[in-house]
């Protein structure tokens, strides 16, 4: 009996869909998107999505699986919690993604919107076969490289640790920029870039003095580094507090590092800006 209802019941549904075929789910739009997880190839993300379903019949969420493509580059797979995607409304669901680290790599330089095609399945009620669907999404690249960057900086952590004056004279101050690098990675990470400027406002747009980093250098993982750099400047156009005696007397500086750092092949931008309050009587700097 069981068995002539099952078939009674495809018949039916199959005479309503030979009149309306099935359409595909539209994605609306990925809101919150995090990265939960990771490991050696992967970074799992976790993000509220917003699934239009054009179709007069709702379809469970845990039967969607799908794939995701940036031309024919695979970079990652997901799926659905537990829930339905109702007839002819937007529903709000959440999805779990893992992307594939060397997407980073490959869409670093790309400055303008990609289009990622979606290849995905789903069970239809009262099919016995699957469903197959694809659509298209636009992202920009930039948010892309932000949430990772976000993400690593939590495993990278690169932090100013001190700033001391090395050298003064009428003409050049010397100072020296301790950096603190903890790689909490399984992997070695290795500093590609670490330009460091100095400017006498807040808005960084009066530049006093510029430094660079020479030469590449790797820091193991799991552990915790320290590292130089030194900033020359030019004394005079620090400004007149240098020499003047008067107890307390103080200059605000502000001080920019951008820096790159390679993980896995891939390359991640950093940038630190903090306030230096500098004392030219004592010659004690202060990190803000």
């Amino acid at each position: 009996m069981k068995k002539i209802k099952n078939i009674l019941s495809f018949l039916i549904l199959s005479i309503f869909i030979g009149c309306t075929p099935i359409l595909n789910p539209k994605l609306i739009s990925l809101d919150n998107i995090e990265v939960v997880e990771e490991n050696a190839e992967n970074f799992i993300l976790s993000s509220n999505i917003t699934m239009f379903n054009p179709n007069g019949f709702k379809i469970p969420t845990k039967d969607i699986f799908y794939n995701l493509y940036i031309d024919s580059l695979f970079v990652g797979q997901g799926d659905f919690k537990k829930g339905y995607l109702n007839k002819k409304v937007n529903s709000n669901l959440t999805t779990s993604i893992s992307v594939k680290k060397n997407i980073i790599q490959y869409v670093y330089d790309i400055k303008d919107s990609i289009s990622i095609k979606v290849l995905g399945s789903t069970s239809i009620p009262l099919i016995p076969s699957k469903y197959y669907f694809d659509f298209n999404y636009k992202i920009y690249p930039k948010d892309i490289i932000n949430l990772f960057t976000n993400r690593l900086m939590e495993d990278v952590d690169l932090k100013i640790l001190e700033i001391k004056v090395n050298k003064l004279n009428l003409r050049n101050t010397s100072f020296e920029i301790i950096f603190s690098l903890e790689n909490k990675f399984q992997f070695e990470c290795i500093i590609k870039k670490l330009d460091v400027k100095l400017y006498k406002t807040k808005n960084y747009n009066d530049l006093l003095g510029y430094s660079e980093l020479k030469n590449d250098f790797s820091i193991l993982s799991n552990s915790t580094n320290r590292f130089t750099s030194k900033l020359n400047v030019n004394t005079l156009k620090m400004g007149t507090a240098y020499f003047t005696n008067t107890i307390n007397s103080k200059n605000s500086f502000f001080i920019e590092v951008d820096s790159k750092i390679e993980f896995n092949n891939i390359d991640f931008p950093f940038k630190i800006k903090k306030q230096i309050d500098y004392d030219p009587v004592t010659l004690k700097i202060e990190l803000k």
